[in-house]
């Protein structure tokens, strides 16, 4: 957990300069709410590096209004850190995705 300080740096983090995108694993339930919330995990980490307050900070907009569903992903820019939010199939259910 990055946040209680249990993670140790093995790299340098990526700068806000453009040349880098991160990929967030989001979760669809997050997205459609409007509301980061709790989220954990690797997703988790992205939010803190982006400088999101994950209480309080809806998702923008365009994002919302572009993942909808498993498999959609929207490019955003926060403050010159660049994020493709983007949410992957359940697996779990046993259905195929198509696309």
């Amino acid at each position: 957990n990055r946040q209680a300080g249990n993670v140790t740096p093995v790299a340098d983090e990526p700068q806000a300069d453009g040349a880098i995108v991160i990929v967030d694993p989001a979760g669809l339930h997050h997205i459609q709410a409007r509301v980061i919330g709790n989220a954990g995990g690797a997703a988790g980490s992205v939010y803190l590096w982006l400088g999101l307050d994950t209480q309080n900070q809806p998702f923008p907009s365009d994002v919302v209004r572009h993942v909808t569903a498993p498999t959609h992903a929207r490019l955003y820019s926060y403050s010159g850190r660049a994020v493709i939010h983007v949410v992957g199939p359940d697996l779990r259910r046993g259905v195929r995705q198509t696309r």
